[in-house]
């Protein structure tokens, strides 16, 4: 299940809430399984690696 949504859509990938890069770990209190869309989203809000000027925001809490 996404967590992100709620809903019954396969969770197939695995989100850090607090990246490591910003010093967050791969504990299970650390991640959150989501799906693609939804994990795309965060990551391009957040200004993950892979999005294009997200400004580096860090969400502690993306899955409110």
């Amino acid at each position: 299940m996404c967590e992100k949504e709620h809903r019954l859509t396969k969770a197939t990938e695995v989100h850090h809430i607090l990246p490591l890069s910003a010093g967050g770990t791969s504990d299970e209190d650390n991640l959150m399984p989501l799906c693609k869309v939804c994990h795309s989203r965060i990551t391009a809000k957040t200004g993950g690696r892979w999005s294009r000027g997200g400004g580096g925001k860090i969400s502690q809490s993306p899955r409110s």
